[in-house]
Formats: C-alpha cells, sequence, structure tokens
C-alpha cells in the first residue's frame, strides 16, 4: 500500500501490491442513482430517435450565449422525467450528476450545468405586456381562445380539463369562466398569516439527516377570504 494511504486527494488512487492493475479511489461526487438510463440512451442513439426529433424542431437560438446544442437540451428534458425528476428544478442539482452529463454529451461533459430552460409544454398562446402592469392584465384575450379551443364542443375526446397558474390569474371572472366550462383549475393564492398557520406542520424540518430524494408534502382544507 502506499505511504500516504488516506490523503488521496494528494496521493492519487491506492494500487494494491499484489496486483497492480486493480487501483482503490473513492469519489463520492461521481456516484449517480441514475445508471440504467446509460442503456436508455444506447438504445436511442441506436434508434436516433433524438436525431429525428432534432430535425424536426426548429432552433431560433443566435449568436454564443448558448451552451448546448438543441439535442442535448432534448436529451435532458427526456431522460431527467424518464428517471423519475418530474419538473427542470431539479436540473441545478443534476448538471453535477456524472451519468446525466454523460447522456447529454457535449459541453455538459466537461462543464456540467445544462439550461433547464426547455420544457415539455406546447405553446398556446402569448403576448406582450408593459412591465409596469399586472402580470394577468389581458387575461381574457390570452385565455378565451385557449379554453375555447379545448372546450368540450370543441375536442369532445377530452373528458377532464385542467387549469394551472400563478396567483396573478386569482380573479373571481376567471374562476366564474373555469367552473362553466368544466374545468378543474388549481391556481395560487398570495400566503397570509392565516394560510400559513394552517400548514405549519408541513414546513417543520423532521429530526435526522435530509433524505437525498425531492420530497413533496401537501395537504388540504378549505378557505374562504375576507371580502
Amino acid at each position: 500500500m502506499g505511504s500516504n494511504a488516506t490523503d488521496e486527494a494528494h496521493s492519487g488512487p491506492l494500487q494494491l501490491q499484489f496486483d497492480r492493475s486493480v487501483k482503490l479511489s473513492f469519489q463520492g461526487s461521481s456516484i449517480s442513482s441514475d445508471g440504467g438510463l446509460l442503456l436508455r440512451r444506447e438504445l436511442d442513439d441506436a434508434l436516433g430517435l433524438i436525431d429525428v426529433a432534432t430535425n424536426h424542431i426548429a432552433d431560433p437560438r443566435t449568436g454564443k450565449n448558448g451552451r448546448h446544442h438543441l439535442a442535448g437540451l432534448l436529451r435532458q428534458m427526456i431522460f431527467s422525467r424518464l428517471a423519475g425528476y418530474e419538473d427542470v428544478n431539479d436540473a441545478d442539482r443534476l448538471s453535477c450528476d456524472p451519468v446525466m452529463r454523460q447522456l447529454i454529451g457535449g459541453r455538459a461533459l466537461k462543464h456540467g450545468a445544462f439550461s433547464p430552460c426547455l420544457s415539455p409544454c406546447n405553446l398556446e398562446r402569448c403576448a406582450l405586456r408593459p412591465g409596469n402592469v399586472q402580470s394577468a392584465d389581458g387575461w381574457e384575450d390570452v385565455l378565451k381562445p385557449v379554453l375555447a379551443r379545448y372546450s368540450a364542443d370543441a375536442r369532445p375526446s377530452i373528458t377532464r380539463r385542467r387549469f394551472r397558474a400563478d396567483a396573478a390569474f386569482a380573479i373571481p371572472a376567471l374562476f366564474d369562466l373555469l367552473e362553466t366550462e368544466g374545468w378543474d383549475y388549481a391556481i395560487r393564492i398570495n400566503g397570509n398569516p392565516k394560510l400559513h398557520e394552517q400548514v405549519a406542520f408541513l414546513t417543520r424540518r423532521p429530526p435526522g439527516r435530509p433524505p437525498n430524494h425531492v420530497v413533496r408534502r401537501s395537504t388540504s382544507f378549505h378557505y374562504r377570504a375576507r371580502s
């Protein structure tokens, strides 16, 4: 064994005397639990599915600010969801995962930190607005055509319709429209002391070390704002 067996950072991997081809090293930061995705990447390379998708999607980015090619962004989106990471909030943590970096390839192998900006959602409609107005300003012009496009009359094959929005869209008129059209909806509302009191037990950190996986806790209760 080497004379500096405990200082791997300076001495490098340890070589066994009985078999010099065997090296012992500790690389905790390079451990991944997503090794099975490498087989799926191998299958994708054989079938060429990502390449086919890339050929049919336009990449409007210009200049030199883009870190990764479109194929890498597609792999990030698809393989992260295959591994059970449901949203792009995990992208920063996965940027250091050796398997994810290998799956994406290109600059991700050396630099990591791939972009979490590619979303699997389809853009239905958008509108530019001044920066000094509320986020939901002019919501009727944007949302009503989309809701009509997926209404029961237009898409009878859709048996359940769901709508989600942030707190800017907590508008009674929008609530009435969604309920009239038969939509299920979840719209965030701004926090206040009463709401914080209702979920206080969920925000307390449990004893012991925090887990290495994402933990989601939820509850339900009736709430009526003072009017």
